[in-house]
Protein backbone atom coordinates (compact mmCIF):
# COMPACT_ATOMS: atom_id res chain seq x y z
CA UNK A 1 0.00 0.00 0.00
CA UNK A 2 2.77 2.33 0.90
CA UNK A 3 4.49 1.58 -2.40
CA UNK A 4 1.83 2.25 -4.24
CA UNK A 5 1.05 5.90 -2.68
CA UNK A 6 4.33 6.32 -3.09
CA UNK A 7 4.41 5.79 -7.07
CA UNK A 8 1.24 7.46 -7.29
CA UNK A 9 2.78 10.44 -5.92
CA UNK A 10 5.64 10.93 -8.06
CA UNK A 11 3.14 10.16 -11.07
CA UNK A 12 1.49 13.09 -9.35
CA UNK A 13 4.39 15.12 -9.10
CA UNK A 14 5.63 14.79 -12.81
CA UNK A 15 2.37 16.12 -13.71
CA UNK A 16 2.03 19.25 -11.48
CA UNK A 17 5.38 20.02 -13.16
CA UNK A 18 3.75 20.49 -16.32
CA UNK A 19 1.22 22.76 -14.42
CA UNK A 20 3.84 24.83 -12.94
CA UNK A 21 5.51 25.80 -16.13
CA UNK A 22 6.02 29.18 -18.14
CA UNK A 23 3.37 29.03 -21.56
CA UNK A 24 5.49 31.25 -24.07
CA UNK A 25 3.62 29.78 -27.08
CA UNK A 26 3.37 32.76 -30.08
CA UNK A 27 1.12 33.09 -33.30
CA UNK A 28 3.01 31.59 -36.23
CA UNK A 29 2.35 34.36 -38.06
CA UNK A 30 4.94 35.79 -36.60
CA UNK A 31 7.51 33.11 -36.76
CA UNK A 32 8.21 32.40 -33.21
CA UNK A 33 8.35 28.96 -32.04
CA UNK A 34 6.21 28.13 -28.99
CA UNK A 35 7.91 26.37 -26.04
CA UNK A 36 7.00 25.21 -22.39
CA UNK A 37 10.00 26.34 -20.28
CA UNK A 38 9.54 23.36 -17.32
CA UNK A 39 10.28 23.71 -13.44
CA UNK A 40 11.84 20.11 -12.87
CA UNK A 41 13.62 21.09 -9.93
CA UNK A 42 14.19 23.59 -6.91
CA UNK A 43 15.10 22.67 -3.43
CA UNK A 44 12.38 23.31 -0.94
CA UNK A 45 14.72 24.50 1.50
CA UNK A 46 18.67 25.45 1.74
CA UNK A 47 21.51 25.54 4.18
CA UNK A 48 23.13 28.64 3.94
CA UNK A 49 26.30 28.32 1.41
CA UNK A 50 24.59 25.14 0.31
CA UNK A 51 24.80 24.80 -3.52
CA UNK A 52 21.30 25.74 -5.33
CA UNK A 53 20.06 23.40 -8.02
CA UNK A 54 17.79 24.19 -10.09
CA UNK A 55 16.52 21.61 -13.17
CA UNK A 56 14.22 22.64 -16.33
CA UNK A 57 13.00 21.32 -19.39
CA UNK A 58 12.53 22.93 -22.78
CA UNK A 59 9.74 21.74 -24.73
CA UNK A 60 9.77 22.61 -28.14
CA UNK A 61 6.19 22.55 -29.33
CA UNK A 62 7.26 23.47 -33.23
CA UNK A 63 7.57 21.04 -35.92
CA UNK A 64 11.35 22.07 -36.71
CA UNK A 65 14.36 22.10 -33.86
CA UNK A 66 14.64 24.87 -32.57
CA UNK A 67 17.58 26.33 -30.10
CA UNK A 68 17.08 28.33 -26.99
CA UNK A 69 19.08 30.28 -24.54
CA UNK A 70 18.62 29.67 -20.90
CA UNK A 71 20.38 32.48 -18.32
CA UNK A 72 20.24 32.77 -15.39
CA UNK A 73 20.94 36.08 -13.10
CA UNK A 74 21.63 35.85 -10.01
CA UNK A 75 21.28 38.95 -7.64
CA UNK A 76 21.83 40.20 -4.02
CA UNK A 77 19.89 42.06 -1.48
CA UNK A 78 20.72 45.23 -3.20
CA UNK A 79 19.92 43.74 -6.67
CA UNK A 80 24.02 43.87 -7.82
CA UNK A 81 24.15 40.96 -10.10
CA UNK A 82 26.50 38.50 -8.53
CA UNK A 83 26.60 35.69 -11.55
CA UNK A 84 25.35 35.17 -15.02
CA UNK A 85 25.58 31.69 -16.26
CA UNK A 86 23.38 30.64 -20.06
CA UNK A 87 23.08 27.71 -20.80
CA UNK A 88 23.05 26.26 -24.88
CA UNK A 89 19.69 24.20 -25.54
CA UNK A 90 19.00 22.33 -28.55
CA UNK A 91 15.33 20.99 -28.42
CA UNK A 92 14.32 18.45 -31.51
CA UNK A 93 10.81 19.03 -32.38
CA UNK A 94 7.68 18.00 -30.21
CA UNK A 95 10.26 17.05 -27.60
CA UNK A 96 12.08 17.92 -24.29
CA UNK A 97 15.48 19.46 -23.68
CA UNK A 98 17.22 19.85 -20.10
CA UNK A 99 18.87 22.52 -18.83
CA UNK A 100 20.90 22.63 -15.51
CA UNK A 101 22.38 25.45 -12.94
CA UNK A 102 23.82 25.36 -9.79
CA UNK A 103 25.30 28.55 -7.50
CA UNK A 104 26.22 28.92 -4.42
CA UNK A 105 23.91 30.44 -2.50
CA UNK A 106 26.16 32.99 -0.49
CA UNK A 107 24.92 36.25 -0.85
CA UNK A 108 22.19 35.46 -3.08
CA UNK A 109 19.09 36.95 -2.57
CA UNK A 110 17.09 35.73 -5.67
CA UNK A 111 17.72 34.06 -9.11
CA UNK A 112 16.26 34.69 -12.55
CA UNK A 113 15.88 32.40 -15.18
CA UNK A 114 14.90 33.44 -18.47
CA UNK A 115 14.14 31.67 -21.91
CA UNK A 116 14.78 32.96 -24.95
CA UNK A 117 15.98 32.03 -28.74
CA UNK A 118 19.36 31.20 -28.98
CA UNK A 119 20.59 34.90 -30.19
CA UNK A 120 17.65 37.06 -29.26
CA UNK A 121 17.10 39.04 -26.17
CA UNK A 122 13.16 38.53 -26.18
CA UNK A 123 12.18 36.66 -23.18
CA UNK A 124 10.08 34.06 -24.09
CA UNK A 125 8.98 32.69 -20.43
CA UNK A 126 10.75 33.01 -17.09
CA UNK A 127 10.84 31.81 -13.42
CA UNK A 128 11.74 33.90 -10.50
CA UNK A 129 13.56 32.17 -7.14
CA UNK A 130 13.88 34.15 -4.09
CA UNK A 131 15.77 33.66 -0.96
CA UNK A 132 14.50 33.76 2.30
CA UNK A 133 16.61 34.07 5.46
CA UNK A 134 15.52 34.68 8.70
CA UNK A 135 15.99 37.87 8.71
CA UNK A 136 13.96 38.78 5.48
CA UNK A 137 10.00 39.04 6.96
CA UNK A 138 7.84 36.56 6.01
CA UNK A 139 5.07 37.30 3.77
CA UNK A 140 2.33 35.33 2.61
CA UNK A 141 3.08 32.34 0.63
CA UNK A 142 1.04 29.30 0.00
CA UNK A 143 2.50 26.15 -1.36
CA UNK A 144 1.78 25.00 -5.28
CA UNK A 145 3.69 21.90 -6.81
CA UNK A 146 5.70 21.25 -4.03
CA UNK A 147 7.50 24.69 -3.72
CA UNK A 148 6.61 27.72 -1.35
CA UNK A 149 4.90 30.71 -3.88
CA UNK A 150 5.23 34.23 -2.52
CA UNK A 151 1.75 35.71 -3.08
CA UNK A 152 3.50 39.47 -3.78
CA UNK A 153 5.31 38.79 -7.18
CA UNK A 154 4.01 34.88 -7.14
CA UNK A 155 7.84 33.64 -7.40
CA UNK A 156 9.38 30.48 -5.70
CA UNK A 157 10.13 30.98 -2.44
CA UNK A 158 13.17 28.97 -0.70
CA UNK A 159 13.63 29.52 2.63
CA UNK A 160 17.23 29.41 4.00
CA UNK A 161 18.64 28.49 6.96
CA UNK A 162 22.10 28.06 9.22
CA UNK A 163 23.13 24.53 9.10
CA UNK A 164 23.81 23.53 13.14
CA UNK A 165 25.20 20.31 14.37
CA UNK A 166 24.76 18.83 17.61
CA UNK A 167 24.59 15.92 19.05
CA UNK A 168 21.55 15.17 21.52
CA UNK A 169 22.56 11.68 24.10
CA UNK A 170 18.84 10.08 24.61
CA UNK A 171 16.47 7.35 24.61
CA UNK A 172 13.01 7.38 23.26
CA UNK A 173 10.57 7.34 26.29
CA UNK A 174 6.92 7.25 26.74
CA UNK A 175 5.04 9.99 26.40
CA UNK A 176 3.47 9.66 30.59
CA UNK A 177 6.93 9.75 31.52
CA UNK A 178 7.97 12.65 29.31
CA UNK A 179 4.90 14.41 30.70
CA UNK A 180 5.86 13.92 34.64
CA UNK A 181 5.98 16.90 36.98
CA UNK A 182 9.31 18.22 37.12
CA UNK A 183 11.20 21.20 38.64
CA UNK A 184 10.91 22.80 35.39
CA UNK A 185 7.38 22.65 34.51
CA UNK A 186 6.64 26.19 35.66
CA UNK A 187 9.07 27.65 33.84
CA UNK A 188 8.03 25.47 30.69
CA UNK A 189 4.20 26.21 30.68
CA UNK A 190 4.74 30.25 31.20
CA UNK A 191 3.31 32.42 28.38
CA UNK A 192 0.50 31.87 25.83
CA UNK A 193 0.94 28.81 23.26
CA UNK A 194 -0.07 28.28 20.25
CA UNK A 195 -0.99 24.53 19.52
CA UNK A 196 -0.81 22.79 16.09
CA UNK A 197 -2.50 18.90 15.56
CA UNK A 198 -3.09 17.36 12.20
CA UNK A 199 -6.52 18.50 10.86
CA UNK A 200 -7.52 14.81 9.44
CA UNK A 201 -7.78 13.36 12.78
CA UNK A 202 -10.39 16.53 13.93
CA UNK A 203 -9.63 16.04 17.11
CA UNK A 204 -11.38 18.02 20.10
CA UNK A 205 -9.29 20.85 20.99
CA UNK A 206 -10.22 23.90 21.27
CA UNK A 207 -7.84 26.90 20.95
CA UNK A 208 -5.48 25.07 18.33
CA UNK A 209 -4.77 25.37 14.78
CA UNK A 210 -5.60 22.55 12.30
CA UNK A 211 -2.51 21.75 10.27
CA UNK A 212 -3.81 20.37 6.80
CA UNK A 213 -5.54 17.88 5.68
CA UNK A 214 -3.92 17.77 2.35
CA UNK A 215 -4.34 15.84 -0.12
CA UNK A 216 -1.40 13.30 -1.43
CA UNK A 217 -0.85 14.75 -4.57
CA UNK A 218 3.17 15.04 -4.46
CA UNK A 219 3.42 17.45 -2.02
CA UNK A 220 5.90 18.21 0.51
CA UNK A 221 3.89 17.68 4.02
CA UNK A 222 6.41 18.98 6.16
CA UNK A 223 6.81 22.11 3.88
CA UNK A 224 2.79 22.36 4.29
CA UNK A 225 3.25 22.34 7.96
CA UNK A 226 5.86 24.92 7.97
CA UNK A 227 3.62 27.45 5.29
CA UNK A 228 0.29 27.13 7.18
CA UNK A 229 2.30 27.73 10.96
CA UNK A 230 4.07 30.89 9.79
CA UNK A 231 0.81 32.23 7.96
CA UNK A 232 -0.95 31.70 11.06
CA UNK A 233 1.45 33.12 13.12
CA UNK A 234 2.24 36.39 11.22
CA UNK A 235 -1.47 37.27 11.63
CA UNK A 236 -0.85 38.11 15.21
CA UNK A 237 1.50 40.58 17.07
CA UNK A 238 5.18 39.15 17.57
CA UNK A 239 5.73 37.83 21.02
CA UNK A 240 2.11 37.37 21.58
CA UNK A 241 2.70 33.62 21.76
CA UNK A 242 5.47 32.47 23.86
CA UNK A 243 5.46 28.58 23.63
CA UNK A 244 4.70 26.64 20.83
CA UNK A 245 3.16 22.85 20.72
CA UNK A 246 3.33 21.07 17.42
CA UNK A 247 2.18 17.54 16.90
CA UNK A 248 3.58 16.98 13.76
CA UNK A 249 1.13 15.73 10.91
CA UNK A 250 1.33 12.17 9.57
CA UNK A 251 1.23 12.89 6.56
CA UNK A 252 4.62 12.83 5.76
CA UNK A 253 4.97 8.63 6.75
CA UNK A 254 2.34 8.31 4.10
CA UNK A 255 4.22 10.47 1.37
CA UNK A 256 7.52 8.81 2.44
CA UNK A 257 9.27 12.02 2.81
CA UNK A 258 13.10 12.08 2.36
CA UNK A 259 14.48 12.33 5.86
CA UNK A 260 17.47 15.03 4.40
CA UNK A 261 14.54 17.42 2.67
CA UNK A 262 11.88 16.90 6.13
CA UNK A 263 15.19 17.62 8.77
CA UNK A 264 15.97 21.09 6.55
CA UNK A 265 12.48 22.29 6.12
CA UNK A 266 11.99 21.54 10.21
CA UNK A 267 15.21 22.96 10.50
CA UNK A 268 14.24 26.45 8.63
CA UNK A 269 10.78 26.27 10.69
CA UNK A 270 12.17 26.27 14.00
CA UNK A 271 14.60 28.91 13.03
CA UNK A 272 11.94 31.17 11.86
CA UNK A 273 9.86 30.42 15.36
CA UNK A 274 12.54 31.77 17.02
CA UNK A 275 12.44 34.98 15.38
CA UNK A 276 9.06 35.44 15.82
CA UNK A 277 9.89 35.35 19.63
CA UNK A 278 8.43 32.17 20.60
CA UNK A 279 10.83 30.88 23.29
CA UNK A 280 10.02 27.41 23.74
CA UNK A 281 8.92 24.98 20.98
CA UNK A 282 7.58 21.82 21.60
CA UNK A 283 7.19 18.56 18.66
CA UNK A 284 5.10 15.86 18.79
CA UNK A 285 6.91 13.56 16.12
CA UNK A 286 4.54 12.02 13.39
CA UNK A 287 3.17 8.81 13.69
CA UNK A 288 0.77 6.88 12.54
CA UNK A 289 -0.03 2.96 13.23
CA UNK A 290 1.13 0.41 10.17
CA UNK A 291 3.53 2.92 8.74
CA UNK A 292 6.80 2.01 7.22
CA UNK A 293 8.48 1.32 10.59
CA UNK A 294 12.53 2.43 9.24
CA UNK A 295 10.92 4.90 7.64
CA UNK A 296 9.51 6.40 10.96
CA UNK A 297 13.02 6.19 12.66
CA UNK A 298 14.51 7.79 10.28
CA UNK A 299 12.37 10.69 10.48
CA UNK A 300 11.88 10.67 14.34
CA UNK A 301 16.00 10.54 14.60
CA UNK A 302 16.16 13.79 12.41
CA UNK A 303 13.49 15.34 14.50
CA UNK A 304 15.60 14.89 17.67
CA UNK A 305 18.43 16.25 16.02
CA UNK A 306 16.97 19.08 14.66
CA UNK A 307 15.05 19.91 18.21
CA UNK A 308 18.54 19.64 20.01
CA UNK A 309 20.20 22.33 17.54
CA UNK A 310 17.22 24.98 17.44
CA UNK A 311 17.00 24.21 21.46
CA UNK A 312 13.47 22.65 21.08
CA UNK A 313 12.06 19.54 23.00
CA UNK A 314 10.44 16.31 21.38
CA UNK A 315 8.24 14.28 22.81
CA UNK A 316 8.20 10.57 21.01
CA UNK A 317 4.55 9.42 21.10
CA UNK A 318 5.30 5.29 21.28
CA UNK A 319 2.35 5.00 23.42
CA UNK A 320 -0.06 6.43 20.86
CA UNK A 321 0.93 3.40 18.75
CA UNK A 322 -0.46 0.80 19.92
CA UNK A 323 -2.79 -1.71 17.82
CA UNK A 324 -6.26 -1.28 19.63
CA UNK A 325 -5.85 2.45 19.56
CA UNK A 326 -6.01 2.58 15.73
CA UNK A 327 -9.25 0.07 15.59
CA UNK A 328 -11.98 1.06 13.11
CA UNK A 329 -13.88 -1.64 15.20
CA UNK A 330 -12.33 -2.07 18.80
CA UNK A 331 -13.31 -5.68 18.99
CA UNK A 332 -11.90 -6.69 16.10
CA UNK A 333 -8.31 -6.76 15.84
CA UNK A 334 -6.06 -5.93 12.79
CA UNK A 335 -8.41 -3.92 11.11
CA UNK A 336 -7.13 -0.16 11.67
CA UNK A 337 -8.41 3.34 10.43
CA UNK A 338 -6.31 6.61 8.89
CA UNK A 339 -6.48 7.85 11.93
CA UNK A 340 -6.59 6.99 15.85
CA UNK A 341 -10.15 5.93 17.36
CA UNK A 342 -12.01 7.65 19.99
CA UNK A 343 -10.33 5.88 23.02
CA UNK A 344 -6.35 6.70 20.82
CA UNK A 345 -7.94 10.63 19.89
CA UNK A 346 -9.11 10.89 24.00
CA UNK A 347 -5.66 9.92 24.92
CA UNK A 348 -3.93 12.24 22.89
CA UNK A 349 -6.34 15.30 23.69
CA UNK A 350 -6.04 14.63 27.25
CA UNK A 351 -1.73 15.01 26.63
CA UNK A 352 -2.13 17.90 24.28
CA UNK A 353 -3.85 19.65 26.93
CA UNK A 354 -1.90 18.95 29.60
CA UNK A 355 0.82 20.69 27.21
CA UNK A 356 -0.48 24.35 26.29
CA UNK A 357 -2.69 24.62 29.25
Amino acid sequence: MVERRRWAAHICVGLLALAFSAFCAESASNGTPAAFFVVDYLPPALYEGDALAACFRIENSDSKKVSFDVTARAVDAEKKEIKVLTEKVDAAPHAFAPAKFEFDSKRVASITFTLTIAGDTKALAEHAVALLRDEDPWTATSVENSRLVLAEGRCVAIPVVQKKRNVEVREFAPVQWLLGASKNDAAAHAGKCAAFVPGAWKLALSDTFALGPWPLDGSIPILDSMNQILNELRTFAPGEFKRAVILLPPEDLEMGTDPRTYRVVLDALLSRLKHAQIGRVCLIAPFKYGCDEAHRKALWREIHESAATNSATVRDPLDWLHEPQWRADPATPNVFGSRPNAAGRKMIEQAISDLIR
